[in-house]
């Protein structure tokens, strides 16, 4: 059995099959829980550890990403809008939600909800409570369309959190006394806060110094006529969505009294000009129209003379409200269709979708129940999406390469000894359920005797269940489980072994191999399971062989150290114990790999072939020791 370790990153080649669990939608009574503070309730429910939703997804190369479903607030039925994220100085992250009549905290660390800051509700908004925030450093500022307590722009301090985020003042989005605004955008590099402003020309966008954040200083204005409806901004260059116009615009705003600017897009399709945002390289620019059955675009601004439409996506429901880049993965919040991940590096021209979760499972048409903000920023890979009826979705990105491998080592014994078949496994992301069914064959008559987990990787495990025995039939399934309570760890990424069969050997019994298949028995398949995904291992089996004055202690060959597994270290302990009297290896039969009767230095060759030559697998000696 030989594993590579991170060399699998470079030549992973073979599709991994990875797939959702298929288990129930309900929510167990135990696992909701309600609080409720002055005009708002807020209800949590946590997933079942199987999500009935597909959640990883896999791609030829064997690399897999996808949302892991942690847990659902709700906040009301009505008024939700956007979503943001931060992480406080301690490592915790917080998702940040605009709800019916506030701005409101949760601990997504803990699951835990936190104080909401009141904020307007009423007047202009109509039936719809716009929120839409980001932060700077420890400071959040929020704007809204609404009227009412705390209108105008909102600066919360966070340097409190976990505790409590605290509301510092309001103020006017610019010099004459306005209030409402729909979007806000900051420059982190350059410290410099962007708001939504008028449809007069040159009043679209109002700037703020952020050089003091508790008193931001207006410092200039500018934008085209007619208005606009959302804008990003970094290193002194703003995109703007101009709305019905349709299109979108590009700015120089390095000097803050006299924006300049540098070019436009007409959007042809008509639609609504909801939202643009560039890819990380500053590559390519996406552009949603929050228009019915009109595509989320990517445009291709290599020449920012030259902008031309170079891919489009659109997922079933037909509408995409907002979309933002992280490099090049665009985080969609697309109203019925939930939040979307879609991925550009590889072809521009054909976005690719790489996850997803469906936030409105009860209709999947081109409406605005749904998704209304989704964020994916944080660096501990948490993610959150906003529901407009006022519902938080937490999630944990999951990501690696996975060329898992369950595998069976051969044990050598003689007649009328117990051989012990040691199943290992190789995993890339920390596993919950290990299924392991099997059969045995082969002329010696084997008869299978027991199953151990003990001094294994899963000794701790809390389970260790027989799923299946058919002794006749020569086959058997089992099942370790971590803790279905979630009291114990899962199975950190790693290699070794995970499970123990033992096997007599009968008296007379011939000189021979016996193979140790892992395959599936009695509906019960090979598999590794986290929390949010299984996958379908690569399978290599094990064996019993039988011959006089084997002996039963090799049960890896080549694992000189009895660490679990073939590395390097082996053939340095084989050095070791023949020039430096190094310690004595527990059995002699694992480090005489080539079968030699002796322990020499051409077996320390021999492992280092093997690990780095692809040379032949180790074998048994025949010391009987």
């Amino acid at each position: 059995m030989k594993f590579c370790g991170v060399l699998l990153v470079i030549i992973v080649t073979t599709h991994i099959n990875v797939e959702a669990i298929p288990l129930s939608e309900g929510i167990p009574l135990d696992q909701s829980q309600t609080e409720t503070s002055g005009l708002w309730t807020a209800t949590l429910t946590l997933p079942d550890i199987y999500s009935p939703k597909p959640l990883l997804s896999a791609s030829d190369s064997g690399f897999i990403y996808g949302l892991c479903h942690l847990a659902t607030f709700s906040f009301g039925s009505f008024g939700g809008s956007d979503v943001w994220g931060y992480v406080d100085s301690f490592g915790n992250d917080y998702a940040i939600m605009g709800v019916d009549g506030g701005v409101q905290f949760v601990n997504a660390t803990t699951l835990t909800v936190l104080n909401k800051i009141t904020a307007p509700r009423f007047g202009i908004c109509g039936g719809t409570q716009w929120r839409d925030m980001v932060n700077y450093g420890s400071y959040l500022y929020c704007v809204s369309e609404c009227l009412g307590t705390n209108d105008g722009l909102m600066i919360i301090d966070l340097k409190f959190l976990p505790d409590s985020a605290h509301l510092i003042k309001t103020l006017p989005i610019n010099p004459d006394g306005i209030r409402p605004s729909h979007n806000l955008a900051i420059d982190t590099n350059m410290g410099f806060l962007y708001i939504q402003g008028s449809f007069t020309e040159n009043q679209a966008v109002y700037i703020h110094d952020l050089s003091d954040p508790e008193n931001p200083t207006f410092v200039g204005q500018f934008g085209p006529g007619g208005g606009i409806h959302d804008l990003y901004v970094m290193n002194d260059t703003a995109y703007l969505a101009q709305g019905s116009t349709p299109l979108f615009s590009i700015w120089d705003v390095s000097n803050k009294s006299s924006a300049t600017f540098i070019s436009s897009v007409n959007v042809t399709t008509g639609g609504y000009v909801h939202n643009v945002w560039p890819s990380g390289d500053r590559r390519h620019v996406a552009t949603t129209e929050e228009t019915p059955f009109l595509s989320l675009k990517v445009w291709n601004m290599e020449d920012i003379d030259s902008i031309y439409l170079v891919g489009e996506y659109l997922a079933p429901s037909g509408l995409a409200h907002n979309v933002h880049f992280r490099g090049d993965t665009m985080i969609i919040s697309h109203y019925e269709s939930g939040i979307r991940i879609v991925e550009i590096s590889t072809n521009p021209a054909s976005p690719k979708q790489i996850a997803s979760y469906d936030t409105w499972p009860i209709s999947d048409n081109s409406g605005y129940s749904g998704a209304w903000g989704a964020w994916a920023f944080s660096p501990n890979g948490y993610a959150y999406a906003s529901n407009g009826n006022g519902q938080l979705f937490i999630f944990q990105e999951m990501s690696g390469v996975v060329f898992d491998t369950l595998s069976g080592d051969t044990a050598f014994a003689s007649p009328g000894d117990v051989a012990r078949v040691d199943i290992y496994v190789h995993n890339y992301l920390p596993l919950r359920i290990i299924n392991i069914p099997f059969s045995w064959a082969g002329p010696t008559g084997l008869v299978f005797d027991s199953a151990s987990k003990a001094g294994l990787r899963t000794e701790y495990f809390e389970e260790l269940d027989e799923l299946s025995i058919d002794p006749f039939g020569k086959r058997a399934a089992y099942s370790l489980i971590s803790s279905l309570a979630e009291t114990s760890p899962d199975l950190d990424s790693g290699a070794g072994p995970v499970l123990s069969l033992y096997f007599s050997i009968p008296n007379g019994a011939p000189n021979t191999t016996n193979p140790i298949t892992i395959v599936g028995v009695n509906g019960v398949v090979p598999g590794l399971y986290g929390k949010c995904f299984k996958t379908a291992p690569i399978i290599i089996a094990g064996a019993v062989t039988t011959c006089p004055g084997c002996g039963g202690c090799c049960n890896l060959p080549g694992d000189a150290d009895n660490s679990g597994d073939i590395t390097i270290s082996d053939a340095i302990f084989i050095l070791k114990y023949i020039f430096e009297d190094g310690e004595f290896p527990d059995c002699n039969d694992k480090a005489d790999v080539s079968g030699s009767n002796s322990i020499d230095v051409g077996d320390a060759t021999y492992i280092v072939k093997f690990i780095f030559q692809d040379g032949p697998d180790p074998v048994c000696g025949t010391t009987g020791l």
